[in-house]
């Protein structure tokens, strides 16, 4: 009886063990995520750098931000520069945008310096916002059904998303994008993964990485194209309240919002040219 007793038992825990190993949803890893990702809220000021880099067969490109966040005396103020880069030839600070005193300052290319009141804006959003509600936040479980596998790693979550799950959830947003731009797109994800690192429940550092196959019929002719896309941001400084080096505005002439969207535009323009 003591023999059977021992093998019943042994069974029992490597079945037990076998269906612990089994699970490929590590739960601490999604609560760490959980509170790194509703920490957002809390983070006050900080500086950060964030990338897109896309990688096509025989090109490379990539646009770089960087900048800083800091909400003082009920004041939001922040920078944003951005840098883009393809095929070894690289524009440095191509746009900078600040925002100061409820003022947004846009210089483009050195060649455009433009600066616009936006508080009468403000006024505007906040009179047609809806009562407020309190907000549920981030939630595990809600990311749960996209996902393969959760680990953890010391404080760093890794990730592998499902693909299919992720082709049904965007494909709807894709068609109706498509259209709007007068042509029919289709993607197919190949693998995506996203590595995260909390630290002091905040989070510092994500990566994000896209496998795709893109195809388009335009004019009636069908292309597809791969597509390897990572998104990269990182936070330094959190609630540290470090002052934005921000420039003199010698020299930005006052404009509107149709004089800014046209002096946007004209820069995507040059850059496409």
């Amino acid at each position: 009886m003591k023999k059977l007793t021992t093998l019943l038992l042994s069974a029992g825990l490597l079945f037990s063990m076998a269906a612990c190993s089994s699970s490929k949803i590590d739960d601490d890893a999604l609560t760490l995520l959980e509170t790194g990702m509703n920490h957002f809220e809390k983070m006050e000021s900080a500086s950060y750098n964030a990338s897109m880099d896309v990688k096509i067969p025989d090109s490379n490109a990539s646009i770089a931000f960087k900048g800083g966040y800091l909400e003082k005396d009920n004041k939001l103020n922040f920078s944003l520069l951005m840098d883009v880069k393809e095929d070894g030839e690289k524009a440095e600070e191509l746009i900078n945008v600040y925002y100061k005193d409820d003022t947004a300052y846009i210089n483009l290319m050195d060649l455009n310096k433009m600066k616009i009141d936006v508080s009468d804006l403000l006024d505007q959003a906040k009179q047609s916002e809806p009562a407020e509600t309190k907000s549920e936040g981030f939630k595990k479980e809600d990311i749960k059904p996209f996902l393969d596998k959760a680990s953890l790693d010391g404080n760093k979550v890794k990730l592998v998303l499902n693909k299919e799950k992720l082709d049904a959830a965007m494909a709807d947003e894709i068609k109706k994008q498509s259209e709007a731009a007068g042509y029919d797109m289709t993607m197919n994800i190949k693998s995506a993964t996203a590595e995260v690192t909390v630290k002091d429940d905040f989070i510092e550092d994500a990566v994000i990485d896209f496998v795709m196959t893109v195809s388009a019929d335009v004019d009636g002719k069908k292309e597809s194209i791969d597509m390897n896309i990572k998104l990269n941001i990182s936070f330094s400084d959190i609630n540290q309240n470090k002052e934005i080096n921000f420039p003199d505005f010698k020299g930005y002439e006052e404009t509107d919002i149709m004089s800014l969207i046209y002096g946007m535009s004209s820069a995507a323009g040059g850059l496409e040219g």
